[in-house]
């Protein structure tokens, strides 16, 4: 167990860059500051790299404490404030090494491929889903970053157990001319989803910019362009909604 106090200290000025897209990426770390998915990330036995606890909340967290004690850093609230990206927090932040990626070429299954999604938000909750629903894989274009912290905390752990890819439309349409999937774009123009009856097992579902929707040449690429019927006036549903209400109804469905 560490203490430290000083906001000069080297590990606490790097660790507080990783709020920052470019530092996490640059150190292949990421911060987790939420204490269920740091017991999740125990759990599953990711990297922990360290666990700094705030002062005043080392009794809330004996059993990490316990576990990960040459990782435990203690530190004053004005020191955990400046790592913290939360309001109101728990006390307790890890700082966890980002898991490898998955190459396209080696997925298989179900796999959910979100293309510009923008909002951290969004992202967290599509990939809640993707998990509930079977979608194992996750391949992103040019989206928010995956450890952006309001990404981790909407997706409930999912970070954890999904494999992903990061890539370029340009590769993920070399991609789809090579791999054995069928390929399913989302898009308020298409065929009525409910008149599917079956699906695939290798399947690419591909949910699109909540402002513009998957790009036009990922669209011509697909194997089928779907969509969700409305009962009202309204032009569509949240990416993540849409993308959700999708995923449950294909799980749902049997195999070819």
């Amino acid at each position: 167990m560490e203490i430290i106090t000083s906001l000069n200290n080297n590990k606490i000025v790097m660790y507080s860059k990783l709020n920052q897209k470019k530092f996490r990426d640059e150190m292949g770390m990421f911060l987790l500051e939420n204490y269920k998915l740091i017991v999740e990330a125990v759990k599953r036995e990711e990297e922990i790299i360290s666990v700094i606890i705030r002062e005043g909340d080392m009794e809330k967290f004996p059993s990490i404490i316990n576990k990960l004690e040459d990782k435990i850093i203690i530190v004053k609230d004005n020191v955990f404030s400046k790592i913290s990206d939360t309001v109101s927090s728990q006390g307790i932040i890890a700082v966890v090494r980002k898991k490898e990626q998955t190459p396209i070429n080696q997925m298989s299954g179900r796999v959910l491929v979100l293309d510009r999604i923008q909002d951290a938000g969004n992202m967290g909750t599509l990939m809640r889903s993707a998990l509930g629903f079977g979608f194992k894989n996750l391949v992103l274009i040019d989206c928010v970053d995956i450890y952006n912290p309001k990404t981790i905390r909407s997706s409930g752990g999912s970070v954890f157990m999904l494999n992903y890819a990061l890539t370029t439309e340009k590769e993920l349409l070399f991609s789809l001319r090579n791999q054995k999937f069928a390929v399913f774009t989302a898009d308020m123009e298409g065929e009525n989803l409910y008149n599917i009856d079956n699906f695939d097992k290798d399947l690419m579902l591909i949910i699109g910019n909540e402002g513009q929707g998957v790009s036009g040449a990922i669209s011509e690429a697909s194997t089928s362009v779907i969509s969700i019927p409305m009962k009202s006036e309204l032009e569509s549903l949240n990416a993540s909604v849409s993308g959700s209400i999708i995923m449950s109804y294909i799980s749902s469905k049997p195999v070819k």
